[in-house]
């Protein structure tokens, strides 16, 4: 699109009534403007549920309330012969070398996606429904008097919005509450193992589909990824990320579990878990983490009786042992009887309850990563399939835990076309319906024009892949802003500190200490 053209656009036209333009019915309006008997109004003063309603003007009943948003004619179709007429008026005082026949072509619609912008009135009829409605179950959707033509609100000028607030909350509310007793468990039933279940079926497992087939933030040159794809892997080929095990869940869950129960136990209604169970599950978290204190490991729920090889991935259910409690019981000193026996079988049950130095490592080389995780290989067999993908070498902990959590997830492509970075304290923000020159870093400069010119819907891959792209050069900057940066050991990723001499803890292994030999007796 020229930028003559271009300009041509910018402002709407009008203000028309949308009964004198309009044939369509469901349609999409921006800046959207209330107003009652001259001055601003919102839903929260025009909607019959509210107590505000019977406050104002409109409690009398006979006041009628007008609004006015910015309509983009997309479709040619969409005016009537007497809005053509208008219109083209109106186009030809501003440009004489330009018709509405000319700028929507044959097929009805203008180059580039977008359409001339016409400042659209009209008269307010039923109330307006906010995540409610089948047409469009996730917004805002008003009904005017002309055909109850039906329209979509994208945005509100800022008096409008403020004077909504009220009606925006208490849909949200029900819709929260509606939504979270579909599959509501009865509080009696919401043990730990509930929770664990819950996260893993939710959060863990559906996350992880998402990261096989993209990467979030690719190293500059990655043989896995097609070329002007904006870093999809190649076709056949995914990527074999950790398991996520049962028992990893379990450590997090104990790490907060106190101040989660006393909180719970403060409320006198509306408790989000039984409190009475999870009590009696308190003594054996504290019991477990003196035993891994004991034997130099860091609390961790672990259940050796799951395998941690990923072989739980298929989704099958999984048994959650939590440790219990276990009465101490003095047996007697046998009067014959090599020396260190008992002691040394109470090392033994330390390593099989709790993993060793080398299991932590492992533990930490596989921590679910899908900025960093390393790069996929053809499909295989089953065979190699099974095994997991795992560093090289292990990832420094402190360096991972210097990583905030957001970034180690693959961001959701917003419906709302604007994405705000999850961290906290930072505000920047991608807009894919007005991008600027920061947003498109990255991008291919074909694509730009692409997100640019509009006519694109969410649905489409290559917008997603370019989502994607923009958010890893954000999220690369955040890397380098916590002084990490990623090499490659071959085909494999490695994170590490830029100056690792400001960070003096290192990951090495615990060297066990020998055994004394043990001298076999003779009766």
């Amino acid at each position: 699109m020229s930028r003559s053209l271009r300009k041509l656009v910018e402002e709407p036209f009008g203000p028309y009534a949308d009964c004198d333009i309009l044939t369509a019915d469901l349609l999409c309006l921006e800046d959207l403007q209330l107003e009652c008997r001259g001055k601003p109004t919102g839903l929260t003063e025009c909607e019959p549920c509210q107590p505000e309603y019977h406050k104002g003007p409109l409690k009398h009943g006979d006041i009628e309330v007008r609004f006015r948003g910015v309509l983009e004619i997309e479709n040619f179709a969409w005016l009537t012969h007497d809005a053509r007429e208008v219109l083209q008026n109106d186009l030809r005082s501003i440009s004489p070398y330009h018709t509405l026949q000319s700028l929507y072509g044959k097929n009805g619609t203008m180059t580039g996606g977008s359409g001339i912008k016409v400042l659209v009135q009209g008269t307010k009829a039923m109330a307006a429904l906010f995540l409610s409605s089948k047409l469009v179950p996730n917004g805002l959707i008003l009904f005017s008097k002309d055909r109850n033509r039906c329209y979509e609100v994208s945005s509100m000028c800022i008096e409008t919005y403020e004077l909504s607030r009220v009606v925006y909350m208490v849909a949200l509310d029900k819709k929260m509450r509606r939504s979270k007793n579909l599959a509501a468990t009865d509080v009696p039933l919401r043990t730990p193992d509930w929770f664990v279940q819950l996260y893993k079926s939710y959060l863990a497992n559906d996350a992880t589909q998402v990261a096989r087939t993209r990467r979030i933030m690719p190293p500059s040159s990655d043989s896995d990824t097609m070329p002007g794809t904006q870093d999809r892997l190649r076709n056949g080929r995914k990527r074999t990320l950790p398991h996520i095990s049962t028992a990893e869940v379990m450590s997090l869950l104990t790490s907060q579990a106190e101040w989660l129960v006393s909180n719970q136990r403060k409320r006198i209604r509306d408790r989000f878990f039984n409190v009475d169970v999870w009590t009696e599950w308190l003594p054996s978290v504290k019991q477990a983490r003196r035993e891994a204190a004991q034997n130099g490991v860091t609390w961790g729920g672990f259940n050796p009786d799951e395998p941690d090889d990923g072989s739980g991935r298929s989704g099958e259910a999984e048994d959650i042992n939590v440790p219990r409690p276990r009465r101490r019981v003095t047996k007697r000193k046998r009067p014959v009887g090599p020396p260190l026996q008992s002691g040394s079988a109470k090392k033994r049950y330390a390593r099989q309850r709790y993993p060793s130095s080398d299991d932590m490592e492992d533990a930490y080389g596989r921590i679910y990563d899908p900025d960093f995780s390393p790069p996929s290989t053809p499909a295989a067999s089953s065979s190699e399939e099974s095994l997991p993908s795992q560093a090289s070498t292990p990832t420094d902990p402190a360096l991972l835990a210097h990583i905030p959590s957001a970034l180690m997830e693959p961001p959701p492509l917003p419906t709302s076309y604007v994405w705000v970075c999850p961290l906290h304290h930072c505000s920047y923000r991608i807009d894919l319906k007005r991008l600027t020159n920061e947003n498109g870093k990255g991008l291919l400069e074909h694509d730009k024009q692409r997100l640019s010119a509009g006519g694109w819907n969410l649905n489409e891959p290559w917008v997603h892949d370019c989502f994607l792209q923009m958010v890893s050069v954000h999220y690369r900057w955040h890397e380098e802003q916590l002084g990490i940066e990623t090499t490659w050991e071959g085909n494999r990723p490695k994170l590490l500190w830029k100056n690792p001499e400001r960070h003096t803890t290192q990951h090495r292994p615990r060297r066990k200490k020998p055994q004394p030999a043990m001298i076999k007796q003779e009766d």
